[in-house]
């Protein structure tokens, strides 16, 4: 049976600059490293071929009645490795990627005088792992490492009550730094940072000193101070932060969150993923754990969070031919067919089980080459794939924040194309956090709700909202959209001939917003600066005045800004965002929308299929009905006017971007 000492053991990068001088005697047991395993690895410390999956040391030490300590660096532990002395397990190795150095304590009594045994243990066979530099010290871990107690409090600003938190802790030269002893069930612990579900955390460093940094998502301010901590003694610190981007009207929704508990990978226990969801101020959060559905109730009553979130099952439903998130679903029902790579049969399937909601994530993921759009040649201009196969989910991730493209508006136009095809899928924002470490509500959709208060939150109406698309996505900037007046995302708007479209861009002082775009079918109509005082939250209402279209189009503006290289929030790609979902426009006043793909074959339809028709509407329609007109030609039009139909494409491409870019999507298929 495992013996887990009462210290939460965390990975250090090294000693820390302040054992240097310390009188804390240190024994090398073995300097080398080691490849345990089966198969062949790449590692520059450790030999390519495995040593096998166990390894036995030898190393001398005297009987002790108090607690000693081993150093030991290790990498690519994704399995069950135990840790094992004279015997007796003492830990498991830490999961980690990276070469890390962890501490891991010997319990007292343990140890026998003369010759002792260390054995590293598979669990898992087929994992491989490099481990060495094993070192001894026959002092307990707060001696050797000379640790000092530190307590952190934060409260909210403005009416001085404890709130949960996340807190970044670096060390010199702005470094994530190793944090010991935390036994508080409300925390959430890795190096660097400490999420706290009460707002207050006891932990201990070793002497030295240190920035403390307070955030809670990307609604509040950032506070932090500076601390020395001393071997052996107290500090108290307290930090405020305030609400800097006011989003009345609307809840904070993650619809893309894991736990390694029932995922299976990352680090997230459930315990610590809903300490985190109340860290970082996710008012709905939606469990998704792959082919799982996960029910954050019991738990989160046992941790005192009920009054910070709202939870919702729901589940990755995790194919081989894509990845859904689908809510809201019952944790009792069993799980959707996730074998199923038909996309129809499988959608089916997932609201046979009762989800309103299908999302379909990260469409582009694992890379540009394999992924199910690329599968299907989705073309990124015209909507087009192969077999013009139905895409039935209701959501589409284009904010990310664990899988951003380096292009912010990569995945944006994936989704014009399919809104300008027909397929009236929502944009979503989420997060997509499988670890502590990855803010979980980075990426976000804001969802349109009658309350503020996240605890009288109606699924039901979240989710007839989700399905209207009364939302706006989020990755550090919040956004609202209102035309002439009255009109928001999800409603149809008709109305004057000038239209006046106002776009509200905030975020907190940390985040800087740069761009506000608007696009009419996909294509760029108006662009301004955001007006941005240095130091200070922005809360900026934009004003647009925009023709109305000829034909009925679907609007969304966009907020495009820097990204956030502050290791307390710290984006994965450079740059922020916001975007709303469409304002659909019935330029017409017939009541309903047309889509832009159908208002192209209209106009086909209304004269000859000839090539002086075909450009008479590139030249004066939009980019997306133009494009969509060229698609209908190529699919539709007979055989013999195609060569004459490519000549025209090929022509149009030197002189429209719509064109060009339709044009090397059929080439790259």
């Amino acid at each position: 049976m495992i013996r887990l000492s009462w210290l939460i053991l965390i990975a250090l990068l090294g000693l820390p600059s302040s054992l240097q001088g310390a009188e804390a005697v240190e024994k090398v047991i073995d300097k080398g490293f080691h490849h345990l395993g089966d198969s062949v690895s790449k590692w520059k410390e450790a030999n390519p071929q495995p040593e096998g999956i166990r390894l036995d040391l030898s190393f001398v030490a005297k009987s002790s009645s108090h607690e000693t300590l081993l150093s030991i660096k290790h990498r690519d532990t994704d399995g069950k490795w135990d840790l094992v002395v004279n015997g007796e397990t003492i830990a498991q190795l830490r999961k980690e990627g990276s070469l890390r150095r962890f501490y891991y304590p010997i319990p007292p009594n343990l140890l026998r005088d003369g010759t002792n045994l260390l054995s590293v243990i598979s669990r898992s066979p087929t994992d491989d792992i490099s481990v060495g530099d094993i070192r001894f010290f026959d002092q307990p871990l707060a001696k050797a490492l000379r640790l000092g107690r530190v307590q952190v409090t934060v409260r909210d600003g403005a009416n001085k009550e404890k709130m949960p938190t996340r807190l970044t802790v670096l060390g010199v030269g702005k470094k994530v730094v190793d944090i010991f002893e935390t036994d508080q069930a409300t925390l959430a612990v890795r190096p660097g940072l400490v999420y706290s579900g009460s707002g207050t955390a006891e932990f201990s460093l070793p002497a030295g000193h240190y920035t403390i940094i307070a955030t809670r998502g990307m609604e509040w301010s950032r506070a932090e101070l500076n601390c020395e901590v001393t071997e052996g003694n107290r500090v108290e610190a307290a930090l405020e932060i305030r609400r800097e981007v006011q989003t009345k009207g609307y809840i904070a929704s993650d619809t893309h969150i894991h736990t390694v508990t029932f995922s299976g990978h990352g680090d997230s226990s459930l315990q610590e993923r809903l300490v985190t969801i109340a860290g970082e101020g996710v008012e709905l959060a939606i469990s998704t754990d792959h082919n799982h559905q996960t029910d954050y109730q019991p738990e989160q009553q046992k941790l005192g969070l009920n009054d910070y979130f709202t939870p919702v099952t729901g589940n990755e439903v995790t194919t081989k031919n894509g990845h859904f998130n689908a809510f809201p679903l019952s944790p009792k029902e069993p799980v959707p067919n996730h074998k199923e790579t038909n996309w129809v049969t499988l959608a089916a399937d997932i609201r046979s089980h009762g989800a309103k909601v299908i999302i379909l994530n990260h469409p582009r993921w694992p890379n540009q080459k394999e992924n199910p759009f690329t599968l299907m040649q989705f073309n990124q201009s015209s909507g087009d794939r192969v077999g013009n196969v139905a895409i039935p989910v209701d959501g589409l991730e284009l904010a990310n924040s664990t899988s951003l493209q380096k292009d912010p508006l990569l995945l944006f136009r994936d989704w014009f194309a399919l809104l300008n095809y027909g397929d009236k899928i929502k944009a979503i924002g989420s997060s997509d956090s499988h670890t502590v470490g990855d803010p979980v509500g980075q990426g976000r959709t804001y969802v349109q709700s009658s309350t503020d208060d996240p605890t009288r939150i109606d699924i039901k109406e979240m989710v007839g909202n989700f399905q209207k698309g009364r939302t706006t996505i989020s990755l550090g900037i919040f956004s609202e959209i209102v035309v002439d007046g009255k009109f928001g995302p999800g409603d149809l708007a008709s109305g004057a001939k000038t239209m006046e479209v106002r776009f509200r861009v905030a975020a907190p002082a940390w985040v800087t917003p740069r761009r506000g775009l608007v696009f009419l079918n996909g294509q760029l109509v108006q662009e301004k600066v955001v007006p941005v005082k240095e130091g200070l939250p922005t809360d900026e209402w934009i004003t647009f005045k925009i023709r109305k279209p000829n034909h009925d189009a679907h609007l969304v503006c966009i907020a495009l800004g820097d990204g956030v290289k502050n290791e307390s929030w710290k984006t994965e790609a450079d740059y922020t965002l916001a975007a709303t979902n469409p304002v659909w426009i019935d330029a017409d006043g017939d009541g309903k929308f047309t889509t832009p793909r159908e208002t192209a074959r209209l106009l086909l339809k209304s004269s000859e299929r000839t090539l002086a028709t075909l450009q008479r509407i590139a030249q004066k329609e939009d980019g997306g009905i133009a494009v969509q007109a060229m698609s209908l030609a190529r699919s539709e039009w007979p055989l013999a006017k195609l060569v004459g139909v490519d000549g025209l494409l090929k022509s149009l491409a030197k002189q429209i971007p719509a064109f060009a870019l339709y044009q090397s999507q059929l080439q790259s298929h």
